[in-house]
């Protein structure tokens, strides 16, 4: 969670307080959602249990260091016009 949560804080300058603390809260509402199914799921028997209890953590961890990476570079996370473009010549590529 740290390094989900340290470069979300360094990330998203805009805002105020209102956006840093909702993504944060979607962030550990998914991090619970799939701890809590994990947890169930071997308890059960339908998971192995040290599986069960690191899945939320491995499920995490490419948004982490997508994050991480995206913070050191200092590039704007939540700018459209980037992923717009990003799209546009995705889908250019495609039709080709």
């Amino acid at each position: 969670m740290f390094f989900i949560g340290a470069p979300l804080g360094a990330i998203i300058r805009k805002g105020g307080m209102g956006l840093p603390v909702v993504v944060a809260i979607c962030f550990f509402l998914v991090y619970h959602i799939i701890t809590t199914v994990a947890e169930k799921s071997a308890r059960e028997g339908n998971l192995n249990p040290i599986f069960g209890m690191w899945i939320a953590v491995i499920v995490l961890s490419p948004l982490a260091a997508f994050l991480t990476y995206k913070a050191t570079v200092d590039s704007a996370l939540f700018d459209v016009n980037y992923y717009k473009q990003l799209f546009l010549q995705l889908f250019k590529k495609k039709e080709k």
